[in-house]
C-alpha cells in the first residue's frame, strides 16, 4: 500500500511533464560518450497504457534518478495516448528533458520505426555499450498475426500497439512485432547491446534468446505471464540497469517480488534468469548431437505431464504453448549420459535463475505451480517440445499449427529438430 501512496504523491509530476504539448526545442547530441545508455522502449498504446501501469512506471523511473551518476544516461521512449515521445531522464531535474517528439502516430511495433528511435538513442546519447528494456504485453517467439501495423488482432510475439483507438486499447487490438524483427531493428541501428531486459510475459526461451544473440550479450526474462505492474524502475536505477552484471537486473526484481505483501504483486510469484547468449550456438551445436537419441526421434511423442510448465496450455489463453521449463524438458527426452553432457551447457548458458516458492499461471485464481526448492532442478527459460495437441487445435488457435510456426525459427534449425521427424 505505500508503493501506491507514493505514486499518487509523485503522479500529478509526472503526468504534467510528460503529456505537456509545449513546444521543446530539440537538445543537441551529446559529444562524449556515456559510459551505459539505458533506454526503456514503452509500448503502451494497450491495456497497459489504459490500466495505468505506463504511468506507474514512468513516475518510478522520476523517483529513481536521484541514482544516476556520471557517465549513466537513462532514456524513455513512451508511445501512449499523446503519441510517441524520446525523454532522456537527468539526476538533477524532476522534469524528463524532451529529446524528441514525432508530430505524428506511429505503430511502435513496427521494426523499421523502432530502429528510427534506437538511431536517435545512439546518435543523440551514444554509449561504450547500451541496454534496452522492453515494456509491454507479450507472448514468447510465436510470430505475429498482424505486421500490417493497423489495429486488428490479438497479441502475438512482441508488443501490441493499437494506434490509440482507447476501445482497442483495453481488448488488446493491435500490430505486434517477431523477434527476428526486432533483432532486425537492433542491429540495422547499429548497436549491440549489453543487455535485453524484457519486462513483459513469457520471454524468457531459447527460441527468443538464439534469435536475439548476435546482438545482444544478455537477455534477462521471465518464461511465465509476469504481473501487469512489472519490475521496479526505481530500484532498477540504483541496483540493476547500471550493474556490471546483467543478473542483477533479475535479483532485483525477485527481490522486490519476493518481499511485496498484498502489494502491487500480490501473491502472483516470479521466476526470472539472466541468459548470456554467447553460450547459445554450443548448446545448440551439443543438441544436434544429443538429439538423435531422444524420445523425440521418429516423430515420437514423450511423456511430458512431469515437466514444470510455466503456461496453462488453454483455449483461454488462445492455445499459446506450455512453455515447459527447459531442464526438466530435456531430462525428460534425453537418455541420462545424454542429459549429463547437456547440463553444463545449460548452466553455462543461465548466469542466474530465481524464483518465488509459487507461481500464478493462470487462467484461474487457483491455479498455481510450485517451483523446485533447489535451483538445480530448474531453468528458469523456456523450451517448446512438439506435441499433438498443438495441431490437433490449430484451427482454434489464431497462431495456427505450433508444431508449424516452431519449425521456422532459427533455434529449430540450429538445435538439430528437424533429424527427429517433427
Amino acid at each position: 500500500m505505500m508503493r501506491r501512496f507514493l505514486l499518487f504523491l509523485l503522479l500529478p509530476l509526472i503526468l504534467c511533464s510528460l503529456v505537456s504539448c509545449h513546444k521543446v526545442d530539440e537538445p543537441a547530441a551529446d559529444t562524449l560518450p556515456y559510459d551505459r545508455t539505458v533506454l526503456v522502449y514503452m509500448i503502451a498504446q494497450n491495456s497497459l497504457g489504459t490500466g495505468g501501469f505506463s504511468r506507474a512506471d514512468s513516475t518510478e523511473i522520476m523517483a529513481g534518478r536521484t541514482y544516476l551518476r556520471s557517465g549513466q544516461c537513462m532514456l524513455l521512449f513512451v508511445d501512449g495516448m499523446g503519441g510517441p515521445v524520446l525523454y532522456r531522464i537527468r539526476c538533477d531535474s524532476d522534469r524528463p528533458e524532451v529529446l524528441k517528439r514525432w508530430a505524428k502516430d506511429f505503430s511502435s511495433t513496427d521494426p523499421a520505426r523502432m530502429r528510427e528511435v534506437l538511431g536517435e538513442v545512439k546518435g543523440r546519447c551514444p554509449a561504450r555499450e547500451y541496454g534496452l528494456v522492453m515494456w509491454s504485453h507479450a507472448d514468447g517467439w510465436i510470430p505475429p498475426t498482424d505486421t500490417v501495423y493497423q489495429a486488428r488482432r490479438r497479441s502475438l510475439s512482441f508488443g501490441i500497439d493499437c494506434g490509440g483507438d482507447r476501445s482497442k486499447m483495453v481488448r488488446n487490438e493491435g500490430t505486434q512485432m517477431s523477434i527476428e524483427g526486432l533483432a532486425r531493428a537492433i542491429d540495422g541501428a547499429g548497436l549491440h547491446l549489453r543487455f535485453l531486459f524484457f519486462d513483459a510475459c513469457l520471454m524468457q526461451g531459447f527460441e527468443t534468446a538464439y534469435a536475439l544473440r548476435n546482438v545482444t550479450d544478455y537477455v534477462v526474462g521471465a518464461p511465465i505471464a509476469t504481473p501487469g505492474a512489472g519490475s521496479n524502475y526505481t530500484h532498477d536505477l540504483r541496483d540493476g540497469f547500471f550493474a556490471a552484471d546483467p543478473a542483477a537486473i533479475a535479483r532485483t526484481y525477485l527481490a522486490d517480488v519476493s518481499a511485496d505483501e498484498g502489494g502491487a504483486y500480490a501473491d502472483y510469484g516470479l521466476v526470472i534468469s539472466c541468459l548470456k547468449t554467447s553460450a547459445l550456438e554450443p548448446l545448440a551445436a551439443a543438441l544436434r548431437t544429443e538429439l538423435q537419441h531422444s524420445s523425440l526421434m521418429g516423430h515420437g511423442v514423450p511423456d511430458l505431464s512431469g515437466v514444470l510448465p510455466y503456461h496453462v496450455y488453454t483455449s483461454t489463453y488462445y492455445y499459446r504453448p506450455e512453455s515447459l521449463d527447459a531442464l526438466q524438458a530435456l531430462r525428460t527426452i534425453l537418455p541420462a549420459d545424454g542429459y549429463a553432457r547437456i547440463k553444463p551447457l545449460l548452466d553455462a548458458a543461465v548466469t542466474y535463475r530465481g524464483a518465488t516458492q509459487r507461481v500464478w499461471v493462470g487462467p484461474w485464481s487457483s491455479m498455481f505451480q510450485t517451483i523446485p526448492v533447489t535451483s538445480g532442478d530448474y531453468l528458469g527459460v523456456s523450451l517448446f517440445l512438439p506435441q499433438p495437441q498443438y495441431t490437433a487445435h490449430a484451427s482454434e488457435c489464431p497462431y495456427g499449427d505450433l508444431n508449424v510456426a516452431w519449425k521456422r525459427t532459427e533455434w529449430y534449425r540450429a538445435a538439430g529438430f528437424a533429424q527427429t521427424g517433427w
